[in-house]
């Protein structure tokens, strides 16, 4: 019995290698977005009032992969406290409100005075440590 060419040896090697890579790959990205709570996102509005003091954010995800997770932890976190870091800021926290009427978008309350709040950046969004969203 004749044995494979080397071209054929080749082949089947790269072939194995690149179902390795992508099956590694596609795990560490389940095992990332199934454990992480930090969600970057994108402000679309900003509302500031004096009496009552209160800034109020909407925002959603930056990224469009995101929208699954992001959708399952503002769910779990409505009502609740999260922390945000807006560029070049410390970690703060604020209320977080999920808009029901606005797919994918949530509502962040903060005190009034709250800076580096502007509308079209980015900021990092922390949820608490909660069951991982499926």
């Amino acid at each position: 019995m004749r044995s494979p060419s080397l071209s054929l040896k080749l082949a089947l090697l790269l072939f194995v290698l690149t179902q390795h890579i992508a099956r590694a790959q596609s795990t560490n990205q389940g095992s990332r977005s199934a454990t992480s709570t930090v969600v970057a996102c994108r402000i679309m509005e900003v509302h500031a009032n004096k009496e009552p003091g209160v800034v109020l954010v909407i925002f959603h995800q930056r990224d469009k992969v995101d929208q699954p997770r992001f959708a399952a932890l503002l769910k779990q976190s409505t009502g609740g406290t999260i922390q945000i870091r807006p560029a070049g800021t410390q970690w703060q926290n604020a209320t977080v409100i999920r808009l029901k009427s606005c797919f994918g978008r949530g509502m962040l309350i903060l005190p009034a005075g709250t800076t580096n709040l502007r509308e079209r950046s980015d900021l990092l969004v922390k949820f608490p440590d909660t069951k991982a969203p499926q």
